[in-house]
């Protein structure tokens, strides 16, 4: 067994063939970043543990990949940027916000908040959102 996969293993429970359990709080806490408890428009502190477990129990007993990545895209919404400057070829064409829902209202929160949430590395999440377009 590789180096890598006796960390994952020790870090995951397996309940059964197809769902997992994390068991390292410190990928499932939310969000540290500075700017997000900063910018007004973010709603982390909204959401209380037991919303964030919620999420993360339902999100892991979808039964497979394609719905989970379904579900992370529905998470995220397409906006366009909002300074052009001329002449600049950028490659960035969008920008992604990211919101989770709480009593069937959608909350805006950072990107780490969502990752952290459902228990996923964020460059799954930018993935998969990248394929929606």
């Amino acid at each position: 067994m590789t180096k890598q996969r006796s960390k994952l293993k020790a870090k995951f429970i397996v309940t059964d063939a197809i769902n997992f359990v994390l068991l390292d709080n410190d990928t499932a806490s939310s969000t540290d970043s500075e700017y997000c408890k900063r910018i007004a428009n973010r709603n982390s502190s909204t959401f209380e543990e037991s919303d964030r477990l919620r999420i993360f129990n339902a999100f892991w007993q979808m039964t497979s990949w394609d719905e989970k990545q379904t579900y992370v895209q529905s998470l995220a919404e397409t906006v366009g940027k909002k300074q052009l400057k001329a002449g600049d070829s950028s490659r960035r064409s969008v920008v992604y916000t990211y919101a989770l829902e709480k009593s069937g209202t959608r909350h805006q929160v950072c990107k780490s908040m969502v990752a952290n949430t459902l228990g996923i590395k964020e460059r799954t999440l930018i993935n998969w959102v990248n394929k929606k377009n």
